[in-house]
């Protein structure tokens, strides 16, 4: 659950940055006066106006960065978010016009990246205003084309994975507790404050709605410190559960069955 939580604030950031950026690429209307030799080439929207702040030591600090890599012929495209469905779809694209992909990390506290704006500008310029948008789109399409063998995740497709007789993640979890053996000398009982004790894993769900755990599969938990000792034994069982489960139903996109990341999450108190 806890997973499904932290990927969905993801996207929701991920609609927000993308939307700022868009709208970085329409309608200058303003030139900075801050550095006059790149005043030609440097034109912001008006959105971003107030955010780009010479009295700011940091977003000076990033503005000339940007200047000095313009000036030495790199482009970067910079952000905050993630494009989860066509991500590398759409730096393959930006790298074919020579452009490199930054990924700034999540922005939760409202961080400036008058680095990207610097750059958008110029790209903006050069490759026409509505250049990342069709990027994006074009992205998108190359990533839906990709169906046979791209992994998708939840959020990305147009019907979910879903577990024989479940709706939802819980009723996923009751039937994995229920399957899951726990070491004899398992010490039950309450965490300090009150926190969930778990573990959890990604797994895919092939077209053929098998459940498959990976190489480098996301496994995390928070365990009591008197049953970290079976740390080895809980990430093994688990994948025991998962092997041994039935058939899922695949999940869906543009109608083909398709590969998908799922979270298996138990919950031991």
């Amino acid at each position: 659950m806890i997973f499904r939580l932290i990927q969905e604030m993801r996207l929701f950031s991920f609609f927000i940055i993308v939307g700022l950026i868009l709208n970085s690429c329409k309608e200058p209307v303003q030139e900075s006066s801050i550095d006059k030799k790149v005043e030609k080439v440097i034109v912001f929207d008006k959105k971003y106006v107030h955010d780009f702040d010479s009295k700011d030591a940091d977003c000076m600090k990033e503005y000339k960065r940007a200047i000095r890599d313009i000036e030495n012929n790199k482009l970067v495209f910079a952000e905050f978010g993630i494009f989860q469905k066509y991500e590398d779809e759409f730096i393959e694209l930006l790298k074919k016009d020579g452009i490199e992909y930054d990924f700034l990390g999540e922005n939760c506290t409202g961080l400036s990246n008058c680095y990207g704006y610097c750059m958008d500008s110029v790209i903006c310029k050069r490759f026409g205003e509505n250049y990342i948008q069709k990027l994006l789109k074009k992205a998108h399409e190359i990533s839906d084309s990709r169906w046979k063998s791209k992994v998708y995740n939840y959020f990305e497709v147009d019907e979910n994975a879903i577990y024989p007789n479940t709706n939802d993640a819980v009723q996923v979890e009751d039937i994995l507790l229920k399957e899951f053996i726990l070491p004899k000398d398992w010490k039950y009982g309450k965490m300090k404050n009150n926190e969930r004790e778990y573990v959890s894993i990604k797994i895919v769900v092939d077209q053929n709605g098998k459940a498959q755990t990976i190489s480098n599969e996301l496994f995390t938990h928070n365990i009591k410190p008197e049953n970290r000792r079976y740390m080895k034994y809980l990430k093994d069982e688990l994948k025991r559960v998962i092997e041994e489960m039935k058939l899922w139903k695949p999940a869906i996109i543009n109608g083909h069955k398709v590969k998908s990341e799922e979270y298996i999450d138990i919950t031991f108190n």
